[in-house]
């Protein structure tokens, strides 16, 4: 199954970067790699590969999660939203909960996936 997700890369509080993921979304897949890849795992980058790059503030992809990374004190920062499971197939209803919202340091993929399907 596809789970879709977007990754927004910010700087200095402003949105840069888009980037549209078509497959392995969830936070057991995409998120877990992103703590890879920023935690210096070299192995991780290829999370990267099939990914689609567009302009800030782009949305309405066909996304069911959606991960922030932005740069706190020296320390990056994750934000993960997931689609509401009020609302999986009604696109004009759809909201996005907050799932985690920390250092990227202490994410948990599986309690996060956990939340989000607990909601």
């Amino acid at each position: 199954m596809a789970t879709a997700c977007l990754t927004i890369i910010e700087a200095n509080g402003k949105e840069i970067a888009v980037l549209l993921k078509d497959t392995d979304g969830q936070s057991t897949g995409h998120g877990a790699d992103l703590k890879l890849l920023l935690g210096g795992d070299e192995a991780a980058a290829d999370i990267f590969s099939c990914v689609r790059l567009y302009p800030p503030k782009t949305r309405n992809l066909g996304e069911q999660y959606i991960y922030t990374i932005s740069v706190a004190g020296g320390n990056y920062h994750l934000k993960v939203e997931g689609l509401s499971l009020l609302y999986p197939y009604l696109e004009s209803q759809a909201e996005f909960v907050v799932l985690y919202d920390g250092n990227i340091t202490d994410f948990d993929a599986y309690r996060t996936d956990s939340n989000w399907r607990n909601q």
